[in-house]
């Protein structure tokens, strides 16, 4: 594995353990102690994952994960806090974080939650990668469609037919998913 991580927690043992744990893991592992100089790490390095506490002094995990969401968004994020509150876990957790672990933690939820974040944020820069080239390879057929021709879905299959042969009362959307409907040139 050639992924980095950034752990950051204000607790140095808390903090080293994780390290130790990721690093055995096969990661490449840089750890902070506070927000702030978190965010210049983020500047300075791309890392694939985010490991943060929440209650770091100064200012908070979450503050961390609001900016990484905004500024990083191909980054995924684990938090790693002993608050156990479903209230904070469910905030959390709608700003897009991939996994919440309770202190104290082991080394299997450290390294079962990380790979599974990575996974799971891998398959969706995958999927926004991909619906990206299909609106684009989509976008390009429609408008190179002739005048008088209709770009049409008969099964599965995207086909260009003349205008007038369509029953415009029938008509429905191609790949709505990606907002493609019948175009008309």
């Amino acid at each position: 594995m050639n992924q980095t991580i950034l752990v950051v927690d204000d607790e140095q043992p808390v903090r080293s353990l994780m390290v130790r744990i990721l690093e055995n893991g096969g990661y490449a592992v840089h750890e902070a102690e506070r927000v702030a100089e978190a965010r210049t790490m983020l500047a300075a390095k791309a890392f694939d994952l985010l490991l943060t506490d929440l209650n770091i002094p100064e200012e908070s995990g979450e503050a961390l994960i609001k900016y990484v969401h905004d500024n990083h968004p191909s980054f995924a994020v684990v938090v790693a806090t002993g608050l156990d509150s479903l209230n904070q876990a469910a905030s959390i957790l709608e700003l897009g974080v991939y996994g919440y672990i309770l202190k104290p933690f082991n080394k299997s939820t450290i390294l079962i939650s990380v790979a599974n974040a990575l996974r799971h944020h891998a398959l969706e820069l995958k999927d926004i990668s991909y619906r990206e080239e299909l609106e684009s390879a989509l976008a390009s057929i429609m408008n190179n469609v002739p005048v008088g021709l209709a770009l049409v879905a008969f099964g599965q299959m995207p086909t260009i037919v003349p205008a007038e042969f369509i029953d415009h009362d029938a008509v429905r959307p191609i790949a709505p998913e990606v907002g493609v409907t019948v175009e008309y040139g």
